[in-house]
């Protein structure tokens, strides 16, 4: 992936930023490496979308915790790797 050779006003940023989910999905669309838009975040100072996680982690919790779906069910349901939930659910034990 190449650097962008034009610069990116923060207003600019901040819009492309609310349309697309994530620095990756962001990185695609301008061409550019995924650091290079959390270099371009920390730059215009924007916090990361962490909510949308923290609800995902809670909902995934709640599936196995009360629902007790097994952990290879709820990695389909939010399609994430069984480690990935294993290791959500370990972090909210804690």
């Amino acid at each position: 992936m190449r650097k962008l050779t034009f610069g990116i006003s923060k207003k600019q940023f901040v819009k492309l930023y609310k349309i697309y989910k994530t620095d990756t999905e962001l990185a695609k669309a301008l061409n550019v490496s995924r650091q290079y838009t959390w270099y371009l975040r920390k730059k215009f100072n924007i916090e990361l979308k962490s909510e949308t996680k923290t609800d995902r982690n809670k909902m995934i919790y709640t599936d196995n915790k009360l629902k007790r779906m097994p952990k290879i069910d709820i990695a389909k349901r939010h399609n994430l790797s069984r480690m990935t939930v294993h290791r959500i659910l370990k972090s909210m034990e804690a």
